[in-house]
């Protein structure tokens, strides 16, 4: 006679990341500052300024900065964090 365990349902309340991230752009603006490398660095590697950077993490309203694929390519070369991006777009 062989036993089964029975299944264990597990809920989690804390909301999904799209819930807490709109755009796959907020989502890294977010995961910029927690990565090992700084901003500084994360930038330079981008090649371009920190505020840039920023300014396209971040754009105000009537801003024409953006942060794009070309952008969202060398910011994964720089930082290695495809494994967080992909989490994203798979939760999305």
């Amino acid at each position: 006679m062989s036993s089964i365990a029975p299944s264990q349902l597990t809920l989690s309340f804390e909301p999904s990341l799209p819930e807490r991230f709109p755009t796959l752009r907020a989502y890294v603006a977010h995961r910029t500052p927690l990565l090992s490398k700084s901003a500084k660095v994360i930038a330079a590697e981008m090649d371009m300024s920190p505020s840039t950077l920023s300014r396209k993490l971040n754009p105000a309203e009537g801003d024409t900065q953006r942060f794009n694929l070309d952008d969202l390519e060398a910011f994964l070369q720089a930082t290695g964090d495809a494994p967080a991006v992909i989490e994203y777009l798979a939760a999305k």
